[in-house]
């Protein structure tokens, strides 16, 4: 079984995001990820990183 995982780091200078795929190894791969400017709306920051790391990703597949 494979399962794909999404983290966010938001900090005071930047905003990491990471799509991660665990295959039935359990060891995490990296798909992905991004580092962008931390605003000063973080929801809106979070969501922009997001769509970051899956664009051009079939989330479909996921």
């Amino acid at each position: 079984m494979t399962i794909h995982v999404v983290g966010v780091d938001v900090g005071g200078t930047n905003t990491d995001a990471v799509l991660l795929r665990i295959d039935s190894d359990h060891v995490p791969k990296v798909i992905t990820s991004t580092k962008m400017v931390t605003s000063s709306d973080v929801f809106s920051g979070m969501l922009n990183a997001v769509q970051q790391v899956i664009k051009g990703v079939d989330v479909t597949a996921i």
